[in-house]
């Protein structure tokens, strides 16, 4: 009985995560990210410095009208939100590992006159040194009755428990 109650949680757990979009979480997700009512690919690419030797992250789209980004170094997930803004595009997320320790960046796009701008003002998520799972990472940011949020970890909280917080779009 308690393995039933335990595999209807789970269950129910994972509809929920995936009830609100699909899930695009990875080095490849799509979405329609310039409006045009096409599905665009959004990729990653590790570019090197000839002489430096330096590697950097570049974001490319297989629509070759949508401007890359250089994303920097170290570790990067990318997660396709939806509309979030209500512009018919697709905003993508940039969950990026930093140089040295556990702390990540995350950072929102949306397109706007074919230059990429941050949505939403970045925020640092600590991870422990933990892998994070993807259904995780495409429910970190979401939209409510119009309004836009993202899951933070209450720092009075000695279990890491999450609280939402509401953002501004810029």
């Amino acid at each position: 009985m308690r393995h039933l109650f335990i595999f209807s949680l789970t269950l129910l757990t994972s509809l929920f995560c995936f009830s609100q979009k699909q899930l695009t979480v990875g080095q490849k997700v799509t979405g329609d990210f310039n409006g045009d009512a096409k599905t665009d690919t959004a990729f990653l690419r590790l570019a090197s410095n000839q002489k430096s030797k330096a590697q950097n992250w570049m974001l490319y789209f297989s629509d070759k009208n949508i401007p890359a980004m250089q994303l920097g170094c170290c570790n990067v997930i990318l997660i396709s939100e939806g509309d979030l803004n209500g512009d018919k595009s697709t905003e993508i997320s940039v969950f990026q590992a930093p140089e040295n320790g556990c702390v990540y960046t995350w950072t929102t796009y949306s397109l706007k006159n074919n230059r990429w701008t941050k949505l939403i003002q970045p925020f640092l998520i600590a991870t422990d040194c933990e892998i994070f799972k993807p259904a995780d990472l495409q429910n970190r940011v979401f939209k409510e009755k119009d309004k836009v949020y993202y899951w933070d970890v209450d720092p009075n909280d000695k279990n890491n428990k999450l609280i939402k917080k509401q953002v501004i779009i810029r």
